[in-house]
């Protein structure tokens, strides 16, 4: 296994070269509050375009949940204290950077020591594997209420606002209270390089049945979403399900109309 030496400064910015092929940048803040979001942003940048590639970063017991802020390629997931991102195609660019939000329970406190694997694989049989050593943060407990997502320039704190609501079809919703017309909420269960026949995925396990897939084709890409909710929390509710009924790496996802945004931005707006 080859390891990537990260040199850390104060700001916790960290930049690693590996043999002219792979660099990794880790940026987080030096302190977490417990009980809020937190952000943290990671970008990949490679030599070559080739392949496919993995990334995967374990988090310690008391993590409570990751939430996508920013992902403009490959496919995010969260699942037993580990996120994993999947690009089946390296963007042209050859740089992945995504960012995404860690809320540590309230009850959390001391350091959390993360660090991250990146596997990348070229010509359909070369396969290197990148060790990103720990990075060390300070988790103090949380002043006050929690705030709102944070500003992506900054490292403030975060809630997503609890509503009822229920599943909807996917178009656009107008109630008193609720969410901005047009936001949703769906669950990305699956993506593949070759399309699958959403009704043999839906056959596969029976909360798919009752929530209806949808196949999505970004590049060259297929994305496999099921439900649409308003209310993200729900959305939430449901990803658990499917994690417990075997799908492991399930994740929400959030559109207005038919464009996918971010999921702080959606998280923002229906505050």
């Amino acid at each position: 296994m080859r390891r990537l030496i990260l040199l850390l400064s104060s700001a916790l910015v960290a930049t690693g070269l590996l043999n002219g092929q792979v660099t990794i940048r880790c940026e987080t803040g030096p302190v977490w509050k417990a009980g809020e979001f937190n952000r943290m942003k990671i970008s990949v940048t490679l030599n070559s375009n080739s392949g496919l590639a993995r990334f995967r970063q374990d988090f310690p017991v008391g993590i409570e949940e990751i939430v996508p802020e920013e992902l403009l390629s490959g496919d995010m997931s969260w699942y037993n204290s580990q996120l994993n991102i999947v690009w089946l195609n390296i963007p042209a660019n050859r740089q992945m950077t995504f960012s995404y939000l860690v809320r540590p329970s309230r009850n959390m406190s001391g350091t959390v020591e993360t660090g991250g694997m990146f596997t990348w694989i070229r010509e359909g049989r070369v396969k290197e594997v990148y060790e990103m050593p720990p990075v060390t943060v300070q988790v103090i407990p949380a002043g006050g209420t929690a705030g709102e997502p944070p500003a992506r320039t900054e490292n403030v704190s975060a809630v997503a606002k609890q509503e009822s609501g229920s599943i909807t079809s996917g178009k656009s919703v107008d109630r008193p209270g609720g969410p901005p017309v047009g936001i949703v909420y769906r669950i990305q269960i699956s993506a593949s390089s070759k399309p699958v026949p959403t009704e043999e995925i839906e056959r596969s396990n029976p909360l798919l049945r009752d929530l209806g897939v949808k196949r999505i084709k970004n590049g060259n890409t297929y994305k496999y979403q099921a439900g649409s909710f308003t209310i993200y929390d729900e959305a939430v509710a449901m990803q658990k399900k499917l994690t417990s009924s075997g799908i492991k790496d399930a994740f929400v996802v959030a559109f207005r109309g038919e464009n996918q945004i971010p999921l702080s931005e959606a998280l923002k707006e229906n505050r």
